[in-house]
């Protein structure tokens, strides 16, 4: 039922560039749009990934169906209107933080069938693709109230879930680790390690850049590039194959939207 993530684990995280470091951490974002997978508005929020690639392919289709796709169904003809479509190529610019948690974190696993007998929920809802949400923030607003396995006083640190944007590879499910930020504290407990600067750029499906003239972008396979820090992104050893992904080389990931 329960998940420890002990102290020094390393968690990663992708947010707009824009964001500090104490922004990674604070749940911020999450306190102020409408609501994510497990929270509500104002319920202070950390979506992270022992999996860096987990972070990577979530945020990756949130820039797509946020930002790119709208845009390009939404923007009018020409580039003299008031809201022209995108101009290619479709680049956006990030920070890909690592971070160890300071203290042990006991989550739930919301997966599990205890759990599933205690709340109530169905499996498949957790892999809901749509980003109607309020299935899982149901469960979250349980989750939160649960008690703490080891100290009676308090509430659980948040929810093992699995990535719904992330595919499987063999028997290896990707997973977030959504940890709750409490009411009395600004943060998570953490420290920042390092971080990248990350080009997120959508080619088409002959892996060029799109141009005008481009027919098809291929959606689910966007590429990433790291730099501003000249260490590799380590290899994740639960995934198969896992690989290290060096600075200042395009990389291709896989990201799932049904």
């Amino acid at each position: 039922m329960y998940h420890l993530i002990p102290a020094g684990t390393h968690l990663y995280r992708v947010t707009d560039i824009g964001r500090t470091w104490q922004d990674v951490v604070s749940g911020g974002g999450s306190h102020f749009v409408a609501g994510g997978r497990y929270n509500r508005v104002q319920q202070r929020t950390v979506y992270a990934a022992t999996d860096p690639l987990v972070s990577i392919a979530e945020n990756s289709v949130h820039v797509a169906i946020d930002r790119w796709q709208p845009r390009i169904g939404g923007g009018s003809l020409g580039a003299q209107t008031a809201f022209p479509a995108p101009v290619p190529p479709f680049i956006s610019e990030h920070w890909l933080w690592d971070f160890t948690i300071d203290v042990d974190m006991q989550l739930v696993r919301v997966e599990t069938q205890p759990v599933r007998a205690a709340f109530n929920h169905r499996l498949y809802e957790l892999f809901n693709p749509c980003v109607a949400y309020r299935t899982t923030a149901d469960l979250a607003d349980l989750v939160r109230l649960h008690p703490h396995p080891h100290n009676p006083n308090a509430m659980v640190d948040g929810i093992l879930a699995p990535s719904v944007r992330t595919p499987s590879v063999h028997r290896y499910i990707p997973r977030q680790e959504v940890l709750f930020v409490p009411a009395n504290q600004l943060t998570i407990p953490a420290t920042v390690v390092r971080n990248w600067r990350m080009a997120l750029e959508f080619r088409d499906n002959t892996g060029q850049g799109v141009t005008n003239n481009t027919r098809l972008i291929d959606w689910a396979r966007p590429w990433f590039c790291l730099s501003n820090n000249a260490a590799a992104l380590p290899a994740f050893p639960a995934r198969p194959n896992a690989q290290a992904f060096a600075s200042g080389v395009w990389h291709q990931v896989r990201v799932k939207y049904t």
